[in-house]
């Protein structure tokens, strides 16, 4: 007996051990937010943005992302899509283009969307959350208000347009079109229709500010005195020379029209310049840069017309037929005169004798010019005067050094491109005049592998 009550202690512990572990305690209860946090609300009625942003990522301004989010959100809903008898459609414009063209409407939207109303805000400790609507009836109506705006704005700015041109202004005249067009450029995907006052029929006013914008391109002229230009290489291209009048049908100038002169022959290939009040135009190109038969070509420079990286620009640059005026351009190699003075110890080498003359014709055709022996039809003169003399012997042998220099003279403007003294050439050999030999072929590989080869580079403007 003594045994069993230790035994009974023993298994009442354990009993009550085993009750204690069984308790549970109770969880903590977690709001889940309200049905709309959970699942995403659908009405046919309205358009439905949700946003939401993390505290821990953005603490100090969650409450800003996540409204921006939900508008971007409800934006999303607004089906944007190009309507049969829009202007984009008409103009059949490529896929990318369109794309692009949507999403920036898209983007439009967020900023310029207005009335929606605020159906419920919900946070908890990470997470705020933001729930906005917009009547689609509403949205509509506040559509067409925007619509009716932009179509009374452009209708101002084609009347400023007519003006224009009843003065022969084309350039103003398109001008005044492309405002037109800008401020119905979130609508082009619509079919806008108006009345024309004086027939009274109804036209997609998209095309009829693009059928006026051909027009007034079509009308615009330009022409030039000569069809075929020749330059030389290397030299600056008059401006006198490339010259082009802008002018209408009825042969009033043209003034301030954009032009572009683009030649892949000179530097810069690109020129960028306004016509005049005689409606004359000049470009101004640094250098004729390459050799060779091209064309030089003017065209209207559509893109001043429009904003950098303006959609419409495409838009309009495929359905308009710009004007332009191309010149036959040759730019031949210079040809250059040689006016030697070769002297040998002060004495004038004998008649038909020459140590440079030959050297320097073949340096010349190796660095892309001429050599002309007619001084009348040459582009540059290269004055070359030499003469040894005697500096002195040490055992045995003889040195002779050359004295004189090189000077190559622009013959349109006399402009000297380059002069080269020859003080530090010399020879030394066994006698003075085997000495006076070696001075003059130091000089002619000096002539040819240096001067020439660096009036080269000038002329390539190097």
């Amino acid at each position: 007996m003594k045994f069993l009550f230790p035994l009974f202690s023993v298994l009442l512990l354990m009993a009550c051990s085993s009750s204690q572990k069984t308790v549970k305690q109770p969880e903590p209860v977690v709001d889940p937010g309200p049905e709309w946090v959970r699942h995403r609300p659908i009405d046919t009625d309205y358009y439905i943005g949700i946003g939401r942003a993390s505290k821990a990522i953005s603490p100090s301004d969650y409450a800003q992302i996540a409204k921006r989010n939900a508008l971007q959100d409800l934006v999303s809903e607004i089906e944007v899509k190009v309507e049969s008898n829009s202007l984009l459609k008409q103009l059949e414009t490529q896929t990318s283009f369109e794309e692009r063209f949507l999403q920036s409407v898209r983007v439009q939207s967020v900023a310029t969307v207005t009335d929606y109303e605020l159906v419920g805000q919900w946070e908890d400790t990470r997470t705020y959350y933001i729930y906005y609507r917009l009547s689609k009836k509403r949205y509509l109506e506040l559509k067409q208000q925007r619509i009716d705006r932009a179509v009374e704005q452009a209708q101002v700015h084609r009347q400023d347009a007519q003006q224009e041109r009843s003065h022969d202004r084309l350039h103003q005249a398109f001008r005044s079109e492309v405002l037109a067009l800008q401020v119905l450029k979130p609508f082009l995907n619509e079919p806008i229709l108006i009345t024309d006052p004086q027939s009274g029929r109804e036209e997609y006013l998209g095309n009829v500010i693009l059928q006026e914008m051909k027009e007034l391109m079509r009308d615009m002229k330009i022409t030039a005195a000569s069809k075929k230009l020749e330059f030389t290489f290397g030299r600056v291209p008059s401006p006198n020379v490339i010259r082009v009048n802008v002018y209408s049908p009825q042969g009033n100038a043209q003034v301030n029209v954009p032009l572009i002169f683009e030649c892949p022959l000179f530097y810069p290939d690109r020129n960028t310049m306004l016509s005049q009040s005689d409606g004359a135009a000049w470009a101004a190109f640094k250098r004729a840069s390459r050799k060779g038969i091209g064309q030089l070509k003017v065209t209207v420079d559509m893109k001043s017309y429009f904003a950098k990286g303006d959609p419409l620009h495409q838009l309009v640059i495929k359905s308009v037929q710009v004007p332009s005026y191309s010149f036959d351009v040759t730019v031949h190699s210079p040809r250059v005169y040689l006016d030697m003075t070769e002297k040998s110890f002060g004495n004038v080498a004998s008649m038909g004798q020459s140590w440079l003359r030959a050297a320097i014709q073949k340096a010349l055709v190796s660095n892309g010019m001429q050599y002309e022996a007619d001084h009348s039809k040459s582009h540059l003169i290269m004055v070359v005067v030499a003469d040894t003399r005697e500096a002195g012997e040490y055992q045995g042998l003889f040195t002779v050094k050359m004295e004189g220099e090189v000077t190559i003279h622009d013959l349109s403007n006399q402009e000297v491109l380059l002069k080269e003294p020859l003080n530090g050439i010399k020879g030394v050999d066994l006698d003075y005049k085997r000495a006076g030999d070696k001075a003059y072929e130091a000089l002619k590989k000096k002539i040819t592998y240096e001067i020439i080869p660096r009036l080269n580079r000038k002329l390539n403007g190097n």
